[in-house]
């Protein structure tokens, strides 16, 4: 991979580092997920971008799929139980269902062994990170409500 190539392909995650530092916040559950585009976390974000970058497509195929159930469904799903119910809440089903997808087209663009698709792979990947990024941007504002009884 050229330098640039492999530039492009962090500028996702470098972007995010930059910014300001967390806060604890009232709901935790989101702090998982803003961990994981710091490429902390699970480790899974930077773990596909590092075998994406270095074309490097083994493990990366069996690892889309259980990271499937590692991160979107106990981490996102668990951050989208704690919402409050209300449109945000619905949105963030549609949201976890389209990383999904994303890991899906992953997949897909590396399962051909020596005719991988590594355009694909990476646009996939962005997709996946600004989706990730679209679950965060439905955190609750303020204080968490009592739990419904």
């Amino acid at each position: 991979a050229t330098r640039r190539q492999v530039s492009s392909l962090f500028a996702p995650l470098l972007a995010f580092a930059a910014a300001p530092p967390a806060y604890a916040s009232d709901w935790p559950e989101f702090d998982a997920i803003r961990e994981e585009l710091k490429g902390a976390g699970t480790g899974g974000l930077a773990f596909m971008q590092q075998k994406i970058a270095a074309k490097d497509y083994g493990e990366l195929r069996e690892f889309t799929k259980q990271w499937d159930l590692d991160f979107r469904k106990a981490v996102l799903g668990k951050a989208r139980k704690a919402m409050p119910k209300g449109p945000d809440r619905d949105r963030a089903v549609l949201v976890a269902n389209a990383v999904t997808f994303d890991l899906i087209g992953i997949n897909k663009a590396i399962r051909n062994i020596g005719n991988e698709d590594d355009a694909e792979a990476r646009r996939w990947f962005d997709t996946l990170v600004d989706d990730i990024r679209d679950f965060v941007s439905l955190e609750p504002r303020g204080p968490r409500p009592p739990p419904e009884g």
